[in-house]
């Protein structure tokens, strides 16, 4: 493969670049250089945070001097904010390596571009590598929601989902080596962003239980039912949905959180409000206990996707015991999913549970609203540039629209 080349293809058409690929290293190569230009030509709203980190860069960090770094540096290793509210190490290493070393804004983007692309792509392939071939079908649908639950459009908040993708490239690493070193590169992932703090806690759990599905599945069935205690909150949000459809009003005695979920609901699409309820997660721990059930009944020689299953299970515990915190409960249960839809594809790729075909068919009808949540946050953030000649919002960042804007304009 001619690096030189696909990168000059690549900065006329990175769609196009990738599209031609033929073997599985250049498709690699391509993809990761696909993504990492999508990550440079974003399309962000004025509330996005990669808005809020861009003008950082410029505003704060453009000619940063060593010593002021290096200060900053200190504060944030001893668990205080800087002066500008920066609290992890990563956002603040590229922030200085664009704009204090390079004084070339720009290349913040590049830089997290590609660092997000390389543990992004390194993931889907090396679970792509262990499916084995996929037909369209089920396990294919699956695998894209893998692919999709956080692709693109995670490289806006640059620090947890890049965080998230290095967590999980590390343990696909551990799963498939066994080499501990793996593991314990895993454990860096609070470097990225201070919220893996805690999810580090159930993957540690995991390392050590794994293996024993009726624990795992115990913890996260108290999870869920100290969830589920609250039922005037379930109430209120299936009344949600309904008043989204029906368009009525009404009045509840609630909390922020709910206010906030409300506010999501109420949307006119009806599949934000099933997102927002958590129907996938539903839909994924019930694939969970069908398939934890069943394996009393199988010899296990394999427990790679069991180490995904029930890792991804304590982080949705996480999440369930999460209460109020709506950030935490919200990224872990994306977290998890993203980990329990892995070990389900490997379950599935290894015949384990053929005879789930018609539960199988039926989950994936369930998950088509998630599907379309995932795809249009990508038709929200990707910009229309990625087709073709991406250099030009390099050159006038004005000119910079996203897929939505142009589909919205023609249909004026």
């Amino acid at each position: 493969m001619n690096l030189f080349l696909n990168l000059s293809i690549a900065v006329i058409s990175p769609f196009f670049n990738l599209l031609r690929q033929r073997s599985t290293k250049s498709k690699y190569i391509a993809s990761i250089m696909f993504v990492t230009i999508a990550g440079t030509i974003l399309n962000f709203n004025e509330s996005a945070d990669g808005l809020v980190y861009d003008g950082r860069v410029k505003n704060y960090y453009l000619n940063m001097d060593i010593q002021t770094f290096l200060i900053q540096l200190f504060e944030i290793m001893t668990f205080n904010e800087t002066e500008i509210g920066v609290t992890d190490l990563y956002i603040h290493i590229v922030s200085y390596i664009s704009g204090g070393i390079l004084c070339f804004p720009p290349a913040f983007w590049i830089i997290v571009g590609f660092v997000y692309a390389y543990f992004y792509i390194g993931s889907i392939f090396m679970l792509k590598k262990y499916i084995g071939k996929l037909s369209f079908n089920y396990l294919f649908f699956f695998f894209v929601l893998v692919l999709l639950s956080k692709s693109i459009d995670g490289i806006n908040t640059v620090r947890t989902w890049t965080g998230f993708w290095f967590l999980f490239y590390f343990n696909l690493k551990f799963a498939l080596t066994k080499q501990s070193r793996y593991f314990i590169l895993s454990l860096f992932a609070p470097f990225f962003h201070i919220m893996y703090l805690a999810v580090i806690i159930p993957i540690i759990t995991s390392h050590f239980i794994y293996k024993n599905n009726l624990i795992v599945s115990g913890i996260l069935s108290f999870s869920i039912l100290f969830k589920s205690l609250d039922i005037t909150s379930l109430y209120q949000k299936l009344g949600y949905i309904f008043e989204s459809v029906n368009n009525k009003a009404a009045a509840y005695n609630i909390s922020n959180a709910d206010i906030m979920l409300k506010e999501l609901i109420s949307t006119t699409r009806w599949y934000v409000g099933l997102y927002a309820i958590g129907l996938q997660n539903y839909v994924i721990m019930f694939l969970y206990f069908i398939i934890i059930f069943q394996s009393k009944t199988i010899k296990i020689t394999n427990y790679k996707p069991y180490y995904f299953l029930n890792t991804g299970a304590l982080i949705m515990s996480l999440s369930n015991f999460s209460g109020n915190n709506v950030s935490l409960a919200g990224r872990s249960a994306i977290c998890a999913l993203i980990f329990m839809l892995s070990g389900i594809c490997m379950i599935i790729s290894e015949n384990n549970n053929t005879k789930n075909k018609n539960l199988y068919v039926l989950a994936s009808i369930a998950l088509v609203p998630y599907f379309i949540f995932r795809i249009a946050d990508i038709y929200y953030f990707v910009s229309i540039w990625l087709f073709i000649f991406p250099f030009i919002p390099w050159i006038d960042p004005g000119l910079n629209v996203s897929i939505e804007s142009i589909v919205a304009y023609f249909l004026k």
